[in-house]
Order: structure tokens, then C-alpha cells, then sequence
């Protein structure tokens, strides 16, 4: 199985000081579309997968457990 890090996306994107336990990323103003569209383009090239559109709402981006949902369900 392969191991996600999702603490390592937010990184890449410069977005050190989100933390797994920061809940409700979109909703706190942690993350914005353009983050979000970061992390897309990260999660592709990291994982070498194409996430489905229907994948990419915003309530897949709240917490690191819905991104690393979304990502396990592209693998």
C-alpha cells in the first residue's frame, strides 16, 4: 500500500503551517482555489494519477483525512 503524506503536499505548496490537526482548511481561510488547484497539480505528478473531476469539490479539501481519501480512492 502506498504511503501518503499529506503534511509533504501541503509543504510543496508552501503551506508549512497547516497541520493535521487544522480542521475545516477551506471554511478556516487556511487554504483558497488556488491552493487547492497546488495541491491537485502536487497529488498528480507525486502519485502519478489523474484525480477524477468528480474528486475535486471543495469538501475534499477540508481536512488532510478527505485528501488523503480522494487520493487512495485514485491509486
Amino acid at each position: 500500500m502506498t504511503e501518503i503524506n499529506v503534511q509533504e503536499l501541503f509543504n510543496e505548496i508552501h503551506k508549512q503551517d497547516i497541520s493535521e490537526k487544522d480542521t475545516n482548511l477551506i471554511d478556516n481561510g487556511l487554504i483558497d482555489s488556488i491552493d487547492i488547484m497546488n495541491l491537485i497539480d502536487v497529488i498528480e505528478k507525486k502519485y502519478n494519477i489523474s484525480l477524477e473531476l468528480s474528486l475535486i469539490e471543495a469538501k475534499n479539501f477540508q481536512s488532510f483525512e478527505a485528501i488523503e481519501n480522494i487520493i487512495r480512492q485514485s491509486l
